[in-house]
């Protein structure tokens, strides 16, 4: 029995780093036999230093500085935009319009009869691309600001957040465009939807009217330009060919009536002619003169006109030759190089007959693409008109400054704790 106490009493020295001294009316009882003995409490006071309990929070100069902070830059901004935006922000009204690009390639009948390439080709950048960047540029703004009344769209007094400043520069009217006017652009497809917002729902459907029509107006130019270019390439080739032309029959006339031939081919071939009959004539002069001598007696004066008539149609024969190898007077050519000098001329007008009529089947064809029009704006969504404002979005603009506010805040406060730690 004593045993077992002095055991408790050896693990309560342990598990009690520091025991004060007691007094005889705090001494433990002792257990009873068969019961645990339960572990020994502790109070704070018995702690030692490093187990001490933290005393309760309290208010510093820095953290009064982070709260008047938080209210100065977060709460008062943030209740000075909301108060804007709900007792001052004037309504605005939002018009959509939705349109695409269409092409029309048709083949004319020049085309598809003399098989001839195209001339009209598409251009490097994308129609839809051209437009994309011409509604955001300058001259749609004047452009539309010149069918709209700005003032009544785009000015109220109680709204200089929102609002366009009086006398306002094309900087400003730039800006102020591309807040007001919303571009999306599928690439994919093609497709553009544009969004117009103003102070009264009349004047922002009016903008994306005339968004529209400045839009098919710039079309129709580009259309033009191409159609012009296409059409002044080939009237100038059909030009050019047809001078050709008119120079290749201008030197085959001047051959003729310096030769006084028309065509020295045919004239050739009557000259042959006339040597083949006098061959076949001397051939036949020889044949009689060969029968006379093997019949007559040698002083038949039939031999005598034979031999006469043989040599008479020789001399022609060596004349005939010499004329169509030679030359009949001084300075004309010989038939051989007359016939070669009006080959090349024949030939030349050949081709130039042939380019002549296909540069006048591509004008017929260009001027038949430039009568058409090819490439128009299609619209699937027309300007619509408001029944409510949606915009300016308070809430959303209110939830927006209130988050960018809060995070710049936590920036500055962490930067500034971050740079006093390091110190």
């Amino acid at each position: 029995m004593m045993g077992a106490n002095l055991k408790v009493q050896t693990a309560a020295e342990v598990i009690t780093p520091l025991p004060k001294p007691q007094t005889a009316a705090a001494q433990p009882s002792p257990q009873p036999m068969g019961q645990k003995t339960p572990f020994p409490v502790v109070a704070d006071h018995d702690l030692p230093p490093r187990f001490a309990v933290a005393g309760p929070v309290r208010s510093k100069a820095r953290h009064r500085w982070i709260l008047a902070s938080f209210v100065a830059v977060v709460l008062m901004p943030t209740a000075l935009a909301c108060w804007y935006l709900f007792a001052y922000a004037v309504d605005q009204y939002a018009s959509k319009l939705g349109f695409s690009i269409r092409r029309e390639d048709m083949a004319s009948a020049a085309d598809l009869l003399g098989g001839l390439t195209k001339l009209t080709g598409s251009s490097s950048a994308p129609d839809y691309m051209i437009l994309y960047k011409y509604i955001q540029s300058r001259d749609i703004i004047e452009a539309v600001e010149g069918r709209i009344d700005v003032d009544k769209a785009f000015y109220r007094a109680t709204d200089p957040v929102f609002s366009l400043p009086k006398d306002a520069t094309i900087e400003e009217r730039e800006d102020h465009w591309r807040r007001m006017v919303k571009i999306y652009l599928d690439a994919s497809s093609g497709l553009i939807e544009v969004q117009a917002r103003a102070f009264d729902p009349e004047s922002a459907r009016q903008i994306t009217l005339a968004i529209r029509d400045e839009s098919a107006k710039l079309l129709n130019e580009l259309s033009d330009i191409a159609k012009a270019d296409a059409t002044r390439y080939s009237t100038d080739e059909l030009e050019l060919q047809k001078k050709r032309l008119s120079i290749a029959r201008q030197q085959l006339t001047e051959f003729r009536s310096r030769n006084q031939i028309v065509d020295p081919t045919t004239d050739i071939q009557g000259r042959m002619g006339i040597l083949n009959s006098l061959v076949a004539e001397q051939a036949t002069a020889l044949i009689e003169l060969d029968m006379l001598e093997g019949t007559s007696a040698k002083n038949d004066p039939r031999r005598d006109q034979a031999k006469r008539r043989i040599e008479v149609i020789g001399a022609r024969i060596d004349e005939e030759r010499r004329r169509v190898s030679l030359s009949d007077a001084p300075g004309r050519k010989s038939y051989a190089d007359l016939v070669s000098e009006y080959e090349q001329l024949s030939l030349e007008q050949e081709f130039a007959q042939r380019s002549y009529v296909a540069a006048l089947a591509a004008h017929d064809s260009a001027v038949a693409n430039a009568q058409r029009a090819t490439r128009y704006i299609a619209t699937y969504l027309p300007p619509t008109l408001a029944e409510k404002s949606e915009y300016p979005n308070r809430l959303l603009l209110t939830a927006l400054t209130f988050g960018a506010l809060v995070l710049f805040w936590s920036i500055v406060v962490l930067t500034y704790y971050s740079i006093r730690d390091r110190r």
